[in-house]
C-alpha cells in the first residue's frame, strides 16, 4: 500500500497544470482590459440610440492586411431606402503601418 500523499506534494505534482490555468486566466483578463478601450465609442463615431435605429442599421467591415500595413473600412448603412436598397450613412477608415 502506498503512503498517503500530502496536499503540498499534490500541488507540486500539479504545478504545470496550475501554472497553465493561471496563465490562461491572466491572458484573458489582459485581453478584456485591452479591448475595453477599443470598444468604447470614440469622438466622431456615430452610435445608434434607439432600438428602431438599430433595427434599420447595417454595418459592413472590410479588412485589408498587406505588406504595407493593415487597413480597416467600416461602412454604416440604413435599410428602407427607396427601391428597397441600402443607403450609406457613414464610412470610417483606419490604417496601421508596420
Amino acid at each position: 500500500m502506498l503512503p498517503p500523499v500530502s496536499t503540498k506534494e499534490r500541488l507540486w505534482r500539479l504545478r504545470g497544470v496550475i501554472a497553465a490555468a493561471l496563465a490562461t486566466v491572466a491572458l484573458l483578463l489582459a485581453a478584456i482590459a485591452g479591448l475595453r478601450g477599443h470598444l468604447a465609442p470614440r469622438a466622431g463615431v456615430e452610435v445608434a440610440h434607439t432600438l428602431a435605429e438599430l433595427r434599420h442599421t447595417r454595418y459592413a467591415v472590410v479588412f485589408d492586411a498587406g505588406s504595407t500595413g493593415s487597413r480597416v473600412h467600416v461602412f454604416k448603412f440604413t435599410t428602407g431606402a427607396p427601391g428597397g436598397g441600402l443607403r450609406l450613412l457613414s464610412d470610417t477608415f483606419e490604417q496601421l503601418k508596420p
